[in-house]
């Protein structure tokens, strides 16, 4: 079993988010005009980044590759300490979306984000580091394991927030643990978060039990009151008139 740290090629990365000049990057209290829950709070001292471009690039990332007879699986410390590939090398396939392109929307708290792999949020969605680098140090078990733990000291809450990556030997699996520090004098509210991707097909199948039920699904311009069948008015459409939408 390995753990390795090395650059990721950009063969195939592209990176749309142009170096943004001062003018560009503005230090904001609040985020008025967001779209996701959460926006509305304050952002300092963080600065936002609004402004994407067309423009693309190629980039070399710092990648940490965790490997045994089962699995191999690629961690991005330079973007948010993300799971960006997880690979079964019995069934020769990906087993969560690996997207082979670092493409930022305006989705993220801060304004840029990348879809794929797992990404890990804190102290709310989508975190404003999840497109920073983060800190990172691997860890040897006793009993042959490998542990990867990738985090920060997050500036808006004053927490510091670790997320370990384990990898047994004989074990197809990757154990993730979630660890947060308060080391402030009064007490810090914090959401924790994976927010895995799997690709979508013909075959792809979501499986719900009676007993599960959410009492509605809130953003800042609308709700669905029904799970896991929409029938409510999301985003100023009313999918009451339309069938077979789930709300997720």
């Amino acid at each position: 079993m390995t753990c390795t740290v090395q650059l990721r090629s950009g063969r195939k990365h592209s990176h749309s988010l142009r170096g943004q000049p001062a003018k560009k990057i503005r230090t904001r209290c609040s985020w008025k005009n967001g779209f996701i829950r959460g926006l509305q709070a304050p952002v300092y001292p963080y600065g936002v980044i609004d402004t994407l471009t067309g423009e693309r690039e190629m980039r070399e990332y710092q990648a940490v590759w965790m490997e045994n007879d089962f699995i191999r699986i690629m961690l991005l410390p330079e973007l948010g300490g993300r799971i960006h590939r997880a690979y079964d090398k019995v069934q020769q396939r990906d087993f969560v979306y690996y997207n082979e392109v670092v493409k930022p929307a305006l989705v993220g708290l801060l304004g840029p984000w990348i879809s794929g792999g797992i990404e890990f949020n804190w102290p709310q969605h989508h975190r404003p580091t999840t497109f920073m680098p983060v800190d990172f140090t691997c860890q040897q078990g006793e009993r042959g394991e490998q542990t990867v733990w990738m985090g920060e000291v997050e500036p808006m809450r004053g927490l510091q927030v670790m997320t370990g990556f384990t990898l047994y030997p004989d074990r197809a699996l990757i154990e993730i643990t979630g660890k947060v520090f308060n080391g402030n004098a009064t007490p810090r509210h914090f959401l924790w978060w994976a927010n895995p991707a799997v690709k979508g097909g013909e075959t792809t199948t979501r499986a719900f039990s009676r007993r599960t039920s959410l009492p509605y699904m809130t953003t800042v311009n609308g709700m669905s009151p029904a799970f896991p069948i929409a029938t409510g008015t999301y985003y100023k459409v009313d999918y009451s008139r339309r069938r077979g939408y789930l709300a997720l």
